[in-house]
Parts: structure tokens; sequence; C-alpha cells
């Protein structure tokens, strides 16, 4: 379903199906730092019974260089 909103879809350790919504960042981290994100925001979502998390209000976005990736 393309509902305009940046869900992620990922299969957590178990083998099951997880998707969800974010993370919501106001700067792009590149090569290893997004790594490192995207690992805490999968082994946080996995992690049973957890709902949300939210933080502090939302700095000004900081894109730097932005180049797409190919589909």
């Amino acid at each position: 379903m393309d509902d305009g909103l940046a869900n992620n879809s990922t299969i957590d350790s178990g083998g099951n199906p997880m998707t969800f919504f974010g993370p919501v960042i106001s700067r792009i981290p590149r090569g290893e730092e997004a790594g490192r994100l995207w690992d805490g925001v999968v082994l946080v979502a996995a992690m049973p019974g957890f709902h949300e998390l939210k933080g502090r209000p939302p700095a000004e976005p900081q894109f730097g260089e932005v180049t797409p990736h190919s589909a």
C-alpha cells in the first residue's frame, strides 16, 4: 500500500516481518553512522511489546548532499 509514509520493513531474528514508521531524523546519517542507526532501530523494534519511542522536538532539517539511489 502506498500511503505516502516512510514505512520500513525488515525481518526480526525469529524470522517474523516487522514494518514500522521511522526513524524520523533531522540529519541524514552516512556510512557506518547510518548502519549503526538502522541496527539500533531494528534492535528496539524487535523487542516484544515495544510500541513507541519519542525524542525531543525536531531540529531544522540538514539534508547535506543528497544523491538518489537506484531502485
